[in-house]
């Protein structure tokens, strides 16, 4: 089967289905080791996948005009509250300029980081649509992925945070 139709039957199903909970998602396959990285945010602090090694860290790929980008947000900022238990991190990373991420409602005050101009690490996980997230286990591994938004995303996610033990 050829690339464009593999492309056009995901995202068909994307759209009908709601999203997709799979444990290969693009670049980081579950159980893979994580391409470590560091981006800043919006406030030009660096931040590094590998300085949250020990809990577990929820990446979110957006952008500011991906409306399903927007619908997604507050579920995961809300299962990052949900799990603090377990020491759930969230991080969102947009290969935007900061700027633009500021400038967009809805992105500019939130209680999580925002990595902008993060092009290499859009390249580096393979991302070529929004939104895509992947939960990073403490050791650092991929655990799963969700590409979309949909309710079986965010309970495809919490259904593995819940395997996680509480951070003490």
């Amino acid at each position: 089967m050829n690339v464009w139709l593999k492309s056009a039957i995901l995202g068909l199903a994307v759209l009908l289905l709601g999203g997709i909970i799979y444990e290969n998602v693009r670049g980081a396959a579950a159980g893979s080791a994580p391409r470590e990285f560091t981006a800043a945010d919006l406030r030009g602090k660096n931040w590094s996948l590998a300085e949250h090694r020990g809990r577990p860290v929820l990446v979110s790929f957006f952008e500011t005009t991906c409306g399903p980008c927007m619908m997604e947000q507050p579920y995961l900022i809300e299962l990052t509250k949900k799990y603090a238990d377990r020491g759930l991190g969230l991080v969102f990373i947009s290969r935007e300029p900061a700027e633009e991420i500021r400038q967009a409602p809805g992105w500019r005050a939130l209680p999580v980081p925002v990595l902008a101009n993060a092009e290499a690490v859009v390249k580096a996980y393979e991302v070529t649509s929004y939104p895509v997230t992947l939960l990073f286990g403490p050791d650092g591994a991929v655990l799963t992925g969700g590409e979309g938004f949909g309710e079986n995303v965010i309970d495809g996610f919490e259904k593995e945070i819940k395997k996680l033990p509480a951070v003490r």
